[in-house]
């Protein structure tokens, strides 16, 4: 955590994408051909927003042992953590160079004199972004100071605290690319180990390493294969060819929905749905009813709209509208003005009233049934919506258990005991 409660940043810290870029990360992976977990592995790597480059480096070396590989710092040794360590010492900084025509230009650069350009401390979340120096300081003939919190400037200013490093200007640099081979000697191997144990330190604390054993010689693993295997599984699933997407047993359709892509890997998502989702007819009476006045209305009283649902329910709209009609016909009977709650006078005093009217309205009902069911021994939809819905409360909590997503129960059932059955 930040001071300020937030992620902490330091000033060493850069993206994923700019240690690959530097090499600190392979391409492939020595263990294996199978580009899933390539693209799983080296994408899981290269998430992270920020972070230091020897964390970078390290995670990939854990990776690329495989998923039964356990190695100690010793075997991490090679050209990439050597790079790294360069960068944690601060030999190798973000700053400038002058090109052969003399212009400055930006990128990852040390001294000829391999002397400490940048001391990795605490800054805000722009702070990665920025570069370690001035590129003034490759013209400054002065002597230069590194300082613990405000990095390599010009000048003796006791408010800047500790200094780390003098060196005397002006910076002489260089770019690494096109001197990888040579860095990789700038350092020896026990210098770099104590930077890649030190790297580690802090993995294991903060779970981006796994320490499989203690001591001399203690070994470590990558710490999401879990994670790989499970997105892999998913990946090989939904690509499966059991079932083509369109095929219909049933009623019911193989769907694909939703893609889910992991570093480049796709995960689709399958099920079974109704190729017409079950629809059932309802008839509702629609009418106004009186409601109390409000500080809108005057405190007069309003009319608003009211609706209730009859407790029928029909599969054939015809049937629906059957009843629907000779509801109406009867709620047509004359009733008397005087019994009227809301009316409407016109000028020649002439009463109406928002008769009540009855209407069908439909419902339909959406259902998946997973990808794997034996979708053969399932009902037409309608039929199985029935099933489920009107055969009382332990039935729809047992028939429920056959889908993946499906509406709530909506109809009441009760067993009763017929008067006289207990004498």
């Amino acid at each position: 955590m930040g001071r300020y409660g937030g992620s902490m940043y330091f000033t060493g810290y850069r993206s994923a994408e700019t240690w690959a870029s530097m090499g600190l990360i392979g391409d492939r992976l020595s263990f294996t051909d199978d580009e899933v977990i390539t693209k799983l592995g080296l994408g899981y790597i290269q998430n992270p927003s920020a972070e230091c480059a020897m964390d970078t480096a390290i995670r990939y070396e854990l990776l690329n042992a495989g998923q039964d590989g356990e190695i100690s710092a010793k075997q991490m040794l090679n050209h990439r953590t050597k790079l790294a360590a360069l960068i944690e010492a601060g030999i190798v900084a973000d700053g400038w160079y002058r090109d052969d025509e003399g212009a400055f230009q930006r990128d990852w650069v040390f001294d000829e004199r391999f002397v400490r350009l940048h001391y990795n401390s605490i800054s805000g979340s722009y702070g990665y972004k920025q570069t370690h120096f001035a590129a003034g300081l490759l013209e400054e003939e002065k002597e230069l100071k590194l300082y613990k919190k405000y990095g390599l400037r010009e000048g003796d200013y006791w408010y800047y605290g500790e200094v780390i490093e003098t060196i005397q200007g002006p910076l002489q640099t260089k770019p690494v690319k096109g001197n990888e081979r040579m860095l990789t000697h700038v350092m020896d191997d026990k210098e770099t180990l104590r930077y890649i144990n030190k790297a580690l330190n802090r993995m294991v604390k903060s779970e981006k390493a796994v320490q499989v054993t203690k001591g001399r010689g203690r070994t470590f693993r990558w710490d999401a294969w879990q994670w790989l295997d499970t997105v892999r599984n998913r990946h090989l699933v939904s690509e499966s060819k059991k079932r083509k997407v369109g095929d219909t047993v049933n009623g019911w359709i193989y769907t694909q929905g939703n893609t889910t892509m992991h570093f480049g890997v796709p995960v689709h998502q399958h099920w079974w749905q109704p190729v017409e989702a079950p629809k059932l007819y309802f008839v509702y009476l629609n009418s106004k009813r009186v409601g109390a006045g409000s500080y809108y209305s005057g405190w007069k009283p309003t009319t608003q709209d009211d609706s209730c649902k009859l407790p029928y329910f029909f599969t054939s709209k015809s049937e629906a509208f059957e009843l629907c009609n000779r509801l109406n016909e009867q709620m047509s009977l004359r009733v008397d003005p005087s019994n009227f709650l809301i009316k409407y006078i016109d000028d020649d005093f002439n009463v109406t009233t928002d008769e009540p009217q009855f209407a069908v309205s439909s419902l339909e009902y959406d259902y998946r049934i997973d990808m794997n069911a034996v979708v053969e021994d399932y009902d037409e939809p309608l039929t199985a919506h029935l099933a489920l819905m009107t055969k009382g409360n332990d039935n729809y909590n047992e028939l429920k258990k056959l889908y993946t997503d499906c509406p709530n129960n909506m109809m009441f059932v009760k067993k009763v005991t017929n008067k006289g059955d207990d004498e």
